[in-house]
């Protein structure tokens, strides 16, 4: 039998044998992991894993200056936008038919506004060279800096610049006679629940929701607009129109 104070010593050295029980795989461990350490790849193993991280690190560091630089880029361009930018395509309009001296991209060019586009603001000009021939330019609106006009024109001006391009089926009609498509194929857009109007420098060119002009003798090919989806709808409309008249 055991007395009570053997009992106790047996308690007080039961966790001591115990840890000491421990210690060898311990021990083990720790020479398993000097050994691993020592090795010759570990070293290199543990310089890889940083590298990586490094490069993860420099990665991400860097896609942040990029963002940052592109949102302060994008924010500069907003607040940098041209006044012709801001104006409106029935504001462009009044352009038309004009000449005018633009500075864009630092270049300044002079000539007569034959049209703008009323999605882009792009501006096409007219010189007419003294050998007959003429020159035609086309600026990009969101590079215009100033747009001034320095000749209002007159009416010949005006009529010269609208025929300029007029294609052979067009003059084959009379005026009376394009008043009368005009007028028809107005009434069948309007019909159709297209909001259609026309230019105030130009009576005779339909303008469709200030994205889409129809220049006389009003057919599908006559339609001018950088919105395909527009563009393709109205011409399938005027083409509806014709069939349906003849």
């Amino acid at each position: 039998m055991m007395t009570g104070l053997q009992a106790g010593l047996f308690q007080l050295a039961a966790p001591r044998e115990r840890s000491i029980q421990n210690q060898p795989n311990r021990l083990t461990r720790q020479r398993s992991r000097r050994h691993y350490e020592e090795a010759p790849g570990f070293a290199l193993i543990y310089a890889a894993a940083g590298f990586r991280c490094a490069c993860v690190i420099s990665t991400f560091c860097a896609a942040q200056r990029s963002w940052a630089e592109t949102a302060e880029k994008r924010s500069s361009q907003l607040a940098a936008m041209n006044e012709w930018m801001k104006k409106g395509p029935l504001e462009w309009q009044d352009y038309t038919y004009k000449a005018v001296s633009i500075t864009a991209s630092d270049k300044e060019y002079k000539g007569w506004v034959l049209t703008t586009d009323p999605v882009s603001a792009n501006i096409v000009l007219v010189n007419f060279l003294e050998d007959g021939s003429m020159s035609v330019t086309g600026i990009m609106g969101h590079a215009v800096q100033t747009v001034e006009i320095v000749n209002e024109g007159d009416h010949s001006m005006r009529e010269k610049l609208m025929h300029l391009f007029m294609s052979g089926d067009c003059k084959a009609y009379s005026p009376e006679d394009l008043e009368k498509r005009k007028n028809s194929l107005k009434k069948w857009l309007e019909k159709n629940h297209i909001p259609i109007t026309e230019q105030r420098d130009s009576q005779k060119t339909l303008c469709v929701a200030g994205v889409l002009t129809i220049d006389p003798p009003y057919g599908p090919e006559n339609c001018n607009s950088s919105n395909e989806i527009i563009l393709s709808r109205v011409q399938d409309l005027i083409q509806g129109h014709l069939e349906a008249s003849q």
